[in-house]
């Protein structure tokens, strides 16, 4: 009898117990997964309308494509203003009106469900227009129209693209600023900071230098300074991001060895990476001496029309200019005034108007090209450099050259004055760099001026 009087305190004690377990669990959720879902909904549309001035997308399609702006204003009423300024809709300030919703589909998505002629262009399935090789029929530019919310806060946004599965974030643009006015300062900015000029920027990191190449394409051909452009080289699409770029993910390089994706530009005027365990890496432009005195292997795409195909080869690029004919001192003063009343006197009138100088990596040497009224001829140097100066010896002309050459002793003498010392060279900025100055000496000097 004692026996069973001690089971059943048992189960009158382990009852109690039982019944905390069970209504802690019922406690974990305390609305229902439909219910829950519906409240993101809900509250992903407030924070979308909430922005006084609008989003800002940063929004990319596929690798061979540059990121594109697009601003966003949304409506509790559904409709959602875009606005752009990009190459597919010429180059100019567009907007258009249509309808945006937040739909459950295994969580929030947000659509952009009815067409938009300014955004709907990356998602059409049609080949792309305007390209060399026909063949994006069926998928277009890769670009997606519905999205899975990641995130949302009223800072920040972060969505995938439900099809293709890019990462695209959005954040308020600041109240008060015109949004033609923006999109404009932001192309500026791309244009200004990586210009066109440059044959190749330079990312720097702690596993050596990688070279990126054609900055002016919206997405860069990159690939370790010392790898083999034909089979190593990425590309990278980059867009603006605050005052410096963002690539679409982040870069790891063909070996895997760095990981890079925020810059921002610091006070020496390069974009510093950002990135947690790459803040010593930075991008700039190749020191000045390179820049007129070498070039950078590349690799880039021949287009094989017959086969509708791209090939790469490999390829050379490097830095053009022009000589600022009123920046000579000291003693280049007198060479450049000899050297025209010699040429005047060969051709009677004719004296220099312009000298180019561009080194051309096919042929391994440097190119002075220079330009009278009716004549123009080259003359062609060896180049090296040692020690961060530029070495040039003079190798002959082509055959116009040759002839000047040989009857102008002006020429000659100004030839060989390039040739008598180590020159120096330094650039008037680290990225968007237009003007070299050239020191042959203290007091000899002259500059180049990018072309």
């Amino acid at each position: 009898m004692k026996k069973y009087l001690i089971y059943a305190m048992s189960l009158l004690l382990a009852g109690p117990a039982f019944t905390s377990c069970k209504n802690e669990e019922d406690d974990i959720f305390e609305a229902s997964p439909a219910d829950r879902l519906n409240q993101a909904v809900e509250d992903y549309t407030n924070i979308l309308c909430a922005a006084p001035n609008g989003w800002v997308m940063q929004y990319f399609t596929n690798e061979r494509e540059p990121g594109y702006i697009y601003l966003m204003d949304f409506d509790k009423n559904t409709s959602v203003k875009i606005a752009a300024n990009n190459k597919w809709i010429g180059n100019a300030y567009k907007e258009e009106t249509s309808m945006f919703e937040i739909i459950t589909d295994n969580g929030p998505v947000l659509t952009f469900n009815t067409f938009n002629d300014i955004f709907h262009i990356f998602s059409d399935p049609d080949d792309v227009p305007d390209t060399e090789i026909d063949n994006e029929q069926g998928y277009g530019h890769k670009g997606d129209y519905e999205f899975i919310v990641m995130e949302a806060k009223s800072d920040y946004i972060r969505l995938k693209g439900k099809k293709y599965s890019k990462i695209i974030e959005m954040r308020p643009l600041e109240e008060g600023k015109d949004w033609e006015t923006y999109l404009t300062e932001c192309a500026d900015f791309v244009n200004t900071t990586l210009s066109s000029k440059i044959p190749v920027y330079q990312l720097h990191t702690a596993v050596g230098i990688y070279n990126l190449a054609h900055a002016d394409y919206g997405y860069f051909y990159a690939c370790k300074a010392d790898g083999d452009p034909v089979t190593e080289t990425d590309f990278i699409p980059f867009i603006k991001d605050g005052d410096g770029i963002k690539f679409w993910e982040a870069y790891k390089g063909s070996d895997e060895k760095i990981s890079v994706q925020h810059f921002q530009l610091n006070e020496a005027g390069m974009l510093a990476c950002t990135d947690e365990g790459s803040t010593d890496d930075y991008i700039s432009a190749p020191a000045a001496v390179e820049l007129v005195a070498s070039a950078f292997p590349v690799m880039t795409l021949s287009v094989d029309k017959n086969a509708n195909l791209e090939r790469p080869v490999l390829a050379s690029t490097s830095a053009s200019w022009r000589v600022n004919l009123t920046s000579f001192t000291g003693s280049m003063i007198q060479l450049f005034d000899d050297m025209n009343r010699s040429i005047s006197a060969y051709r009677s009138g004719q004296t220099v108007r312009t000298i180019d100088w561009a080194y051309n990596g096919s042929t391994d040497r440097l190119a002075l090209t220079f330009r009278t009224a009716r004549y123009n001829f080259n003359l062609y140097f060896s180049a090296k450099i040692e020690d961060g100066k530029a070495i040039l010896t003079y190798i002959g002309g082509d055959k116009n050259g040759e002839v000047w050459y040989s009857n102008c002793d002006g020429v000659q003498a100004f030839a060989a004055k390039l040739c008598s010392a180590p020159i120096s060279v330094v650039a008037d900025n680290v990225m968007n760099v237009t003007k070299a100055d050239m020191s042959i000496s203290d007091a000899d000097t002259f500059s180049l001026d990018i072309r």
